[in-house]
């Protein structure tokens, strides 16, 4: 839970500099993904090319993750990309800070290079592709959440993936 706790705070700062608005998930430019961006505002200077995990990046690397990891490739959080980035919100927005949820474990193994993002569930959507939270924790059950306001807790994945609520509290 450190890790998602630190990408809370790295979130945090990025909003600071950026007037609120949610970094895009995906490459704008050369700002890099959603993780690039929160690593460069914890003080990392390496190029986004750079697969080493050293520094600020290990928090990118989940203590549960039992594979090697390779930074850019084996992404294992996955940002709320679908409630927050598309369009793109303001943190000021959301109403509820405290119960939208902002970033979770995810599954690169599952889902190959979209592991750095999460989706729930597109039957209560009734549309979309899915990207759920993986199941790290608690007995493969659960996974861990860092909220919109920074705080971390750890979710059944299967009420986490079909509350819709909890992912767009606009």
């Amino acid at each position: 839970m450190n890790n998602l706790k630190q990408m809370g705070l790295s979130m945090r700062y990025y909003l600071n500099d950026y007037e609120q608005w949610f970094p895009d998930y995906s490459s704008v430019g050369d700002t890099g993904q959603w993780y690039e961006q929160l690593v460069r505002m914890l003080g990392d200077k390496k190029a986004t090319s750079d697969p080493s995990i050293d520094g600020v990046r290990k928090i990118f690397r989940c203590p549960s993750q039992k594979v090697p990891f390779v930074f850019d490739q084996d992404i294992r959080y996955g940002y709320n990309y679908g409630f927050l980035t598309i369009p793109r919100q303001k943190a000021n927005n959301i109403k509820h800070p405290d119960e939208t949820i902002l970033i979770a474990d995810s599954d690169a193994s599952a889902y190959g290079n979209q592991s750095f993002v999460i989706y729930p569930n597109p039957a209560v959507l009734g549309y979309g592709a899915y990207f759920p939270p993986a199941t790290r924790h608690g007995g493969e059950k659960s996974c861990n959440i860092v909220w919109v306001d920074g705080h971390v807790t750890q979710r059944r994945m299967l009420e986490t993936w079909s509350n819709v609520s909890i992912w767009d509290r606009k």
